[in-house]
């Protein structure tokens, strides 16, 4: 699974990052600056990324609308992803 976090403040991003490195070790964790959110998906093609939603990512991932999100939060809409992404694999594609 690949997340990609452009959360702000930059520390914020970057605390997010490193547990989601230090909890979820198999997670792909990629940060970048909000304003770079209409390029970086089509380059990154994330499962799920953190922070607000653009043209870009509402077609390439699982998304969920919550204001200010804490790290408990983020970890169970990943987790919860990851395993709709299993089923979703395991079914060939088909719901």
């Amino acid at each position: 699974m690949r997340v990609l976090l452009a959360n702000e403040p930059c520390s914020c991003r970057e605390v997010f990052a490193r547990a989601f490195r230090a909890l979820r070790t198999h997670v792909e964790v990629f940060t970048v600056e909000p304003d770079a959110l209409e390029g970086e998906p089509l380059r990154l093609r994330p499962d799920v990324a953190c922070s607000h939603i653009t043209p870009a990512l509402r077609s390439d991932t699982y998304r969920s609308w919550r204001p200010n999100p804490g790290l408990e939060t983020l970890l169970a809409f990943v987790d919860r992803n990851e395993s709709n992404l299993e089923d979703h694999r395991d079914t060939g594609g088909r719901r």
